[in-house]
C-alpha cells in the first residue's frame, strides 16, 4: 500500500516545490540532514540529496523500508528530540486531534532552525474522512505555529491545494 500510495503522490506539484526548497536550504545552509515527521517509510525525503535522511512515524509498516533512509517508530510527541538541520512535516498535522496540534507544530522547531509544513489548504471540512483539522489556512497554521512563515506557497495540484510553509529560525 505504501509503495501505491508514494507512486501516487510523487508527481504532484507540492512534491516537487518541497523538494526545490529542501535543496536550495541544504545549497544555502550547507545542511547534511534531514527528518521527516510523520512520513510513512521516508519515501519523500528518499528523494533529496541530504547525506543523513530520517524518517519518523508512529504507525509501524509491514512493508520495507526505503535504502538510505533511517526508520524510527515512535510516537512525535513522545519522541527525545534530537537536532537536524532541516525537519519537514507533509500533511500531517491536519491529523492530529485538537488537544495535541499546538504541542506537535510547537515541537517541530525544537528539532531545527528550518522547519518546512505542508498541510491541505482549505479543504473542505470532511472532505477527507482521516483529517480533523479541515479546513486549514495561514490563520490556523500560524496559531498552531505561533509564528509567520519566512515564505509560504499555495500550490494547486487538479481540484485541491495545498499550502506549503518554510520557517527559518
Amino acid at each position: 500500500m505504501k509503495e501505491e500510495y508514494e507512486k501516487k503522490r510523487k508527481d504532484l506539484k507540492y512534491y516537487s516545490k518541497s523538494l526545490e526548497i529542501i535543496e536550495k536550504i541544504k545549497n544555502d545552509n550547507n545542511s547534511k540532514s534531514i527528518i521527516d515527521i510523520g512520513g510513512w517509510a521516508g519515501g519523500f525525503i528518499s528523494r533529496t540529496s541530504l547525506e543523513t535522511k530520517v524518517c519518523l512515524d508512529r504507525i509501524p509498516k509491514d512493508e520495507k523500508t526505503v535504502e538510505g533512509v533511517k526508520l524510527i517508530i515512535e510516537d512525535f510527541l513522545e519522541w527525545k528530540v534530537e537536532r537536524f538541520d532541516i525537519v519537514c512535516c507533509m500533511q500531517v498535522l491536519e491529523h492530529i486531534d485538537d488537544d495535541n496540534v499546538e504541542k506537535f507544530a510547537e515541537k517541530l522547531f525544537e528539532i531545527s532552525d528550518h522547519v518546512l509544513i505542508s498541510v491541505p489548504y482549505k479543504w473542505p471540512k470532511n472532505y477527507c474522512k482521516y483529517h480533523k483539522q479541515d479546513p486549514v489556512d495561514e490563520y490556523k497554521l500560524k496559531t498552531w505555529t505561533k509564528r509567520e512563515p519566512t515564505e509560504s506557497y499555495i500550490i494547486k495540484d487538479g481540484r485541491i491545494s495545498r499550502i506549503i510553509c518554510y520557517y527559518k529560525l
